[in-house]
């Protein structure tokens, strides 16, 4: 039974057609002669030398350069990641390697902010067995970190990190490194993102802000039939909880 085998070697040359020449003079000596090579009896019966040969880390250029490269350091971690920028969306350049995803990304937010939205922006992924992967990127990928994504963020996970005691006149915000006031520009920087309006919820003595849709997990079934035994409403539990949220108070009064 005959199997395919993907290896990887680092060599020290930059130019491609001279690598793959070198590559091809050395496999020729071990690969049998069903391969073209010379080696009679070779359990290597072929092999292909790829066209385009990835480029190391900058950090692994250096320790070469100083000869303290560690044996088995330039395959660590497996994958390369790279960012494919298409200028006016006609040339493409390929900017990398970085050591992960997140040196990528912060590369192409810089690179959308330096530029703006002329050229395409595409993330390149290069698995240890020289597997591709290029992909756009997604939703707010490329918007520059903030507080009121990272708070809307933690809306998304459920979290109620913006409260208040029901008696007290300032929300303050805790994402787990102290509290802070909430500015009614924080509020609306939220409402931005997000598209919801951020409404009041009261629970016994304390009052947190959500967003609307996650205001609605306040209200239970059980209340709803409650209310409709007692014929205080007509509405269906759906209508009911959206009528019900949409009488709550907005954090900014508009």
């Amino acid at each position: 039974m005959a199997k395919l085998v993907t290896i990887q070697l680092l060599v020290s040359e930059n130019d491609e057609s001279d690598i793959i020449d070198g590559l091809n003079d050395a496999l020729r000596t071990i690969t049998h002669p069903m391969g073209s090579g010379c080696a009679e009896g070779s359990f290597i019966l072929d092999y292909a030398v790829p066209s385009r040969a990835l480029d190391v880390p900058a950090a692994i250029e250096d320790s070469i350069a100083s000869g303290t490269y560690a044996e088995g350091s330039a395959f660590a971690g497996g994958e390369q990641h790279y960012l494919l920028v298409v200028q006016q969306d006609v040339n493409a350049l390929r900017v990398g390697p970085f050591s992960n995803s997140d040196d990528r990304d912060a590369a192409a937010r810089a690179h959308r902010k330096e530029f703006g939205e002329d050229d395409g922006l595409y993330w390149m992924q290069v698995s240890a067995e020289g597997v591709v992967e290029v992909g756009d990127f997604g939703g707010d990928e490329l918007e520059e970190p903030s507080l009121a994504r990272e708070v809307v963020s933690r809306f998304h996970a459920g979290e109620r990190v913006i409260s208040r005691p029901a008696s007290a006149s300032c929300f303050m915000l805790d994402m787990g490194d102290g509290e802070q006031p909430v500015s009614m520009d924080l509020i609306a920087d939220i409402e931005g993102i997000s598209y919801e309006t951020l409404v009041i919820v009261q629970e016994g003595n304390t009052e947190f802000v959500l967003p609307a849709s996650k205001a609605r997990d306040f209200y239970k079934e059980a209340d709803w039939l409650h209310a409709a035994l007692n014929k205080e409403t007509r509405m269906g539990f759906f209508d009911w909880v959206s009528v019900k949220v949409g009488e709550l108070p907005k954090a900014r009064p508009t």
